[in-house]
């Protein structure tokens, strides 16, 4: 069963008319910047056979140099959450809900989850994969967003959630019974996205364990994290993302070079240059000092923490 263009262009106007985002993206607009989307596809599909055929984890994938167009497309849904938007829009977040039918999300859902378990063809397979792999990436990440979680504060690791979420697609590739119990179902992405979210509760309770019982000096890390996220919060989104990549070494990476960031952050960088970027990182160190938490800038993510804090003002995160 194949999907074609104008049914999603259509579903991706509602959402923009029934969010209010009308006045700022045209249906022109839509309709081009799908059209780049499908352009890159190909190359997309190319780097999904690569990745399969290497035995590369997505995880390390969607970071890495030699996959540029996997990394910008991860980095458009990452992205998205981390746009800047007015402030007065706020509402719009619960508006989201009722824009489709879940029954038809879900059953075009159900057809990646049913290519992962059984598709023939490997082509067909990797990217259903990488697709339920982006899903899976959006629906934790909104889950921690409306619980007030950072993640990546606890556990040191900024690609925690790309980490659980391939950790379930192996799962249903590696357990058959698994696999066939979940495509019996009539909803199968329904039960996929259950137990993800189980799982990522799980984790979280394991890491909260695991800072009870561990050394002042992993507990000071661990604090130094958090301090620095929520002081990022309150930035513009391409600040927030060029301060945290400086710091990277602090969540157990390597700073990704001016030109790969760009790539990383396809939306909260456009129109950015690598000399731009570099001379943006310069001035956020000569005023890192003053980095504190205080009030969040209105962005899609800090609307989801402003639910569950009451407001967007920063305050000291109690995880």
């Amino acid at each position: 069963m194949s999907i074609t263009r104008k049914p999603v262009e259509d579903a991706l106007w509602r959402l923009v008319e029934s969010t209010g985002l009308s006045g700022q993206i045209s249906r022109g607009d839509l309709s081009r910047g799908l059209d780049d989307l499908l352009a890159e596809a190909y190359l997309v599909v190319g780097e999904m056979n690569k990745v399969g055929s290497r035995g590369k984890t997505l995880t390390a994938a969607v970071f890495d140099e030699d996959y540029p167009h996997l990394t910008r497309f991860h980095g458009y849904f990452k992205d998205f959450l981390e746009l800047e938007i007015p402030s007065e829009m706020g509402g719009f977040i619960d508006a989201i809900p009722g824009l489709m039918d879940p029954e038809e999300i879900y059953g075009l859902l159900d057809i990646l989850t049913r290519a992962v378990i059984s598709a023939e063809n490997s082509t067909v397979h990797f990217v259903a994969r990488f697709l339920l792999f982006e899903l899976l990436c959006i629906i934790q990440r909104v889950d921690l967003l409306i619980n007030d979680i950072e993640l990546s504060g606890l556990s040191g690791d900024m690609n925690s959630i790309e980490f659980l979420a391939e950790r379930e697609l192996v799962k249903l590739e590696s357990e058959p019974e698994y696999a066939a119990a979940l495509g019996s179902l009539e909803r199968p992405t329904q039960v996929l996205v259950a137990g993800s979210l189980i799982s990522l509760d799980l984790y979280v309770d394991d890491l909260k364990r695991a800072l009870q019982l561990a050394s002042a000096e992993f507990v000071d890390a661990v604090a130094r994290r958090m301090r620095l996220i929520e002081g990022s919060n309150c930035l513009e989104p391409a600040d927030k993302a060029i301060l945290l990549n400086n710091h990277a070494e602090m969540f157990g990476g390597d700073p990704a070079s001016a030109k790969q960031l760009l790539k990383q952050h396809p939306l909260v960088l456009r129109e950015m240059t690598p000399e731009a970027v570099r001379k943006r990182k310069q001035r956020l160190i000569n005023k890192l000092a003053k980095i504190e938490p205080g009030r969040l800038h209105p962005t899609f993510s800090n609307l989801l923490r402003g639910r569950s804090r009451g407001a967007l003002k920063g305050r000291t995160n109690a995880h």
